[in-house]
C-alpha cells in the first residue's frame, strides 16, 4: 500500500513537470508571435502616419511597409481576414505612390485633375484606416496589443493633439 502511494506521488510529480515542460515553450511561442504581430501593426501605423504627414507614399515608406508585411510572414501570423486587409493596404499604398509619381510628371490639365482626385480619395481611405479600422483590428488582437508599447507611444492611446 505504501509503495502504491509513493508511485502515485512520483507519477503526479512527473505529470506536473511534463505539463510545465509543455506549457512554457507554448507560452513563449505565443508571446513571440504576438510581438511579431505587434511589429507588423507598428509598421502599418508608421506608414499611415508618414502618408498623412507628407500627403504621399515615399519609396522608403513603401519598402518598410512591404518588408514588414511580406505575404509569407502574414500567412503565418494572421488569419485570412487580417491578411486580406493588409493586402488591400499594400495594394492601395502602391497605387498611391504610382498616382503621386504620375501626377508629378503630367502637365496641368484634365488628366492631372482626374489623377489628383483619385489620389485624394486614396489619401482619405488611408486616413480612415489610420483613424478607425486599424485601431479596431489591434483592439481585437489582445496578445499583440500588450507589445505595442507604452501608452505614450501607442497609436491607440495617443491623443489627437499629439499626432503629427
Amino acid at each position: 500500500m505504501h509503495q502504491l502511494g509513493l508511485v502515485s506521488v512520483i507519477a503526479g510529480a512527473a505529470l506536473g513537470v511534463a505539463g510545465v515542460a509543455i506549457y512554457v515553450p507554448r507560452r513563449r511561442h505565443r508571446l513571440v508571435r504576438a510581438r511579431e504581430r505587434a511589429a507588423v501593426y507598428a509598421a502599418i501605423w508608421e506608414f499611415l502616419d508618414a502618408v498623412e504627414a507628407l500627403g504621399q507614399a515615399r519609396p522608403e515608406d513603401l519598402y518598410r511597409l512591404f518588408g514588414a508585411t511580406r505575404e509569407e510572414r502574414m500567412a503565418v501570423l494572421f488569419g485570412e481576414r487580417e491578411c486580406a486587409h493588409v493586402a488591400e493596404i499594400r495594394m492601395r499604398a502602391s497605387a498611391l505612390h504610382a498616382l503621386g509619381v504620375l501626377e508629378a510628371e503630367l502637365p496641368d490639365g484634365q488628366r492631372k485633375a482626374i489623377i489628383a482626385r483619385r489620389r485624394t480619395r486614396l489619401l482619405g481611405w488611408m486616413e480612415d484606416q489610420r483613424r478607425d479600422e486599424l485601431p479596431r483590428v489591434v483592439r481585437r488582437d489582445r496578445r499583440a496589443r500588450t507589445f505595442i508599447g507604452p501608452r505614450s507611444e501607442c497609436p491607440l492611446h495617443r491623443s489627437r493633439k499629439t499626432r503629427p
